[in-house]
């Protein structure tokens, strides 16, 4: 069994650790001496968005209400007699910590993730959530381990192999993320997210021809059936030059679009579109794209998560000074 794995069994206190000191890690904000400097003073500069594309979408009340439905209906699971066994407390913790995630309470996800572990060490997607926010945290080593358990106790779920395969990315470790990510896309050659997400690799990798060349073969493959029910697929036309910035956007913000998926499509177009000019070498639009993304609350969307990330990367590209996450009460600026 991997190490991680290993150590949950014994206790969790290795795991433990390093999941709350990751926690506390994301709220430091440590001033660079150099914040001065005109390259960093530019991300403090007017919003670069074209006013055209900018679009806040209020926060879905009636799932919010639903999700606070959800917590207290399985808070009084748990208090009864009617979660007997180890292994269904785990899942009922699991669940637990999936809404509190949603909705931004991160602090209580994790503390729900681990009891589930200490209910049953051995639940693989309990190991698979702890693993992305260790990599978001920029944890990775412990955030391998944890993807490695996940797979290793549940391998016909290849998720933590996409997840893996992010970490990496966002390790710098780009041809190890490679054949993980191929992988994950082959398993289902219909879906956009994974198209999308192996192109990014590849774009380190590869030359931008080659990558792009990759991404117009698997987007050949895709039934026609998939390319209309899945909005993602406007993502991949975008980045192969089908549609134009304003086509997707468009796509992402029309009044057809439910309340709740158009907060979402928000979320991951922007967090795309971001990367398009981070390509092109246009950090502050895509900054300013990437805070856009996180606008939307999204917060279990692997976008929203990642455009911190991209945000936090960035100003370090700059010796600006290291991100801060805002909580869930804070309101994303965009001036």
């Amino acid at each position: 069994m991997v190490k991680s794995l290993k150590l949950v069994k014994a206790g969790t206190e290795s795991l433990v650790l390093a999941f709350f000191l990751c926690a506390g890690l994301c709220s430091c904000s440590l001033l660079s001496p150099r914040e001065t400097q005109g390259e960093a003073l530019s991300f403090l500069g007017a919003f670069s968005v074209p006013k055209e594309d900018i679009v806040i979408v209020e926060p879905s009340k009636e799932n919010r209400d639903r999700d606070q439905l959800i917590v207290i209906q399985l808070s009084q699971m748990l208090e009864s007699s009617q979660v007997k066994t180890p292994s269904a407390r785990a899942e009922v913790f699991y669940d637990l910590g999936i809404i509190y995630d949603r909705l931004g309470l991160e602090a209580s996800a994790r503390s729900m993730f681990l009891n589930s572990l200490s209910e049953r060490p051995d639940f693989a997607p309990s190991y698979n959530i702890i693993g992305v926010y260790l990599a978001q945290n920029e944890n990775f080593q412990d955030a391998y381990e944890a993807f490695d358990s996940a797979l290793e106790l549940d391998p016909d779920n290849l998720y933590p192999l996409m997840n893996r395969a992010i970490a990496l990315y966002y390790a710098g470790r780009y041809s190890l993320a490679v054949p993980d990510m191929e992988r994950f896309c082959d398993d289902d050659l219909n879906d956009p997210y994974r198209m999308l997400w192996l192109y990014l690799i590849e774009s380190k990798t590869l030359s931008h021809g080659e990558a792009l060349a990759h991404l117009k073969d698997r987007y050949q493959k895709a039934t026609a059936e998939a390319k209309n029910d899945n909005w993602a697929f406007n993502v991949v036309d975008y980045y192969l030059g089908k549609k134009s910035k304003k086509d997707l956007i468009e796509e992402m913000s029309s009044n057809e679009v439910p309340l709740a998926e158009k907060q979402s499509r928000l979320c991951e177009g922007y967090f795309y579109i971001g990367k398009e000019f981070e390509r092109l070498g246009q950090d502050k639009l895509a900054y300013d794209y990437f805070k856009l993304s996180i606008a939307t609350q999204m917060y279990g969307y692997l976008e929203h998560r990642y455009a911190f990330s991209e945000i936090k990367n960035l100003r370090k590209q700059y010796d600006f000074f290291e991100y801060s996450e805002p909580s869930q009460d804070n309101e994303i600026d965009l001036e």
